[in-house]
């Protein structure tokens, strides 16, 4: 008799039902949704594995340290307990096996990035990711990023593929990340910021980033001060992929 249980079970009925008619391809369907719809989108493409892609905007799991249900979770200590027990979207990511392009923004005021960087670390299967600084949370927003798009557009009609990060750490004050890419990226920056005390309101700042001469690799010194960066990387499309943030 709970939400979570019904709106999962129905986005699994939505794709055995997609998946009944001849005229649709089985093997190119994929799931995206925006906010509660990205939660979502991490309990179902964790559950329904025939999905080929998922792309959670916003959504993600630990619900339970996002200081926007911080209310909730006081006014019903014992509800909120058993409700993350049992719903909340980091029991579920780590089985998805699907490819994924997790999208937020940088300052969301509801799936901040602590928590979301803990979510996008437990995923399974080949996890992509695409922080938008100054992205806003509404749908109006969340459909915009055309990132989503091209994802979806690699795998349902054979479109290139989005740049990935596939390594990053810092060395002796240098922070670096490694990509694979198709289309390789043109421009890479470093933001970072220096307060991580309070992941909603705190200040990002970019600077550029060398990419090196093999074309796989950026590093940069970390500015003094940094307490927490990711590498944004940006292609002739102007599409955005992102390295996890870290805490150097």
């Amino acid at each position: 008799d709970q939400w979570p249980y019904h709106a999962v079970a129905d986005v699994m009925l939505a794709n055995s039902l997609l998946r009944s008619f001849p005229e649709i391809d089985s093997k190119r369907i994929g799931l995206t949704g925006i906010s509660w719809g990205g939660y979502l989108t991490c309990v179902a493409a964790g559950v329904d594995h025939r999905f080929q892609f998922a792309v959670p905007v916003y959504g993600c799991g630990f619900l339970n340290e996002s200081p926007a249900f911080q209310s909730a979770r006081e006014a019903n200590p014992e509800g909120a307990r058993r409700w993350f027990e049992l719903w909340d979207a980091s029991h579920f990511v780590p089985r998805i096996a699907c490819p994924t392009l997790w999208v937020n923004g940088a300052n969301d005021p509801f799936f901040p990035l602590n928590i979301y960087g803990k979510s996008f670390a437990l995923c399974g299967g080949a996890r992509n990711l695409s922080i938008q600084v100054g992205l806003a949370h509404s749908h109006v927003h969340g459909w915009q990023p055309k990132e989503i798009d091209a994802f979806a557009d690699s795998f349902a009609k054979h479109g290139a593929p989005l740049a990935r990060v596939i390594g990053q750490g810092v060395e002796a004050s240098s922070a670096w990340a490694a990509f694979e890419a198709r289309i390789p990226p043109q421009h890479a920056e470093l933001v970072w910021t220096d307060d991580v005390q309070d992941w909603v309101g705190c200040a990002w700042r970019a600077e550029s980033a060398p990419i090196d001469a093999a074309g796989d690799k950026v590093r940069v010194a970390l500015p003094d001060g940094c307490r927490a960066y990711f590498f944004r990387l940006i292609d002739d499309r102007s599409l955005v992929i992102t390295s996890a943030v870290t805490a150097p």
